[in-house]
């Protein structure tokens, strides 16, 4: 099971200028992160991501961090407005 970590910069902080849009974006993942995550956890990450940004006011921030229990990691970043949003393993970055 994934679960989400805390903001590195949370939204309300005036550094945050960066924010993860998904609805109608394009999604893309690494093959590292599409070997490590089964396609059940990649899903859970989206739709975690998707019900967070519904939710919130201010938005995300542009980089999620997700932790399974075993301790392996799932970046979801979000390039830019004309950018894709990338799920990776912290050693694809």
């Amino acid at each position: 099971m994934l679960q989400m970590k805390e903001q590195e910069v949370p939204a309300s902080d005036p550094r945050s200028v960066y924010f993860l849009g998904l609805p109608g974006r394009t999604l893309v993942a690494t093959p590292g992160a599409l070997e490590a995550f089964t396609a059940g956890e990649i899903s859970f990450a989206i739709s975690t991501l998707k019900e967070r940004a519904d939710a919130s006011a201010t938005g995300l921030d542009y980089l999620a961090v997700f932790e399974s229990e075993d301790g392996r990691r799932l970046f979801v970043i979000d390039d830019g407005p004309d950018g894709v949003v990338t799920l990776l393993l912290p050693s694809d970055y």
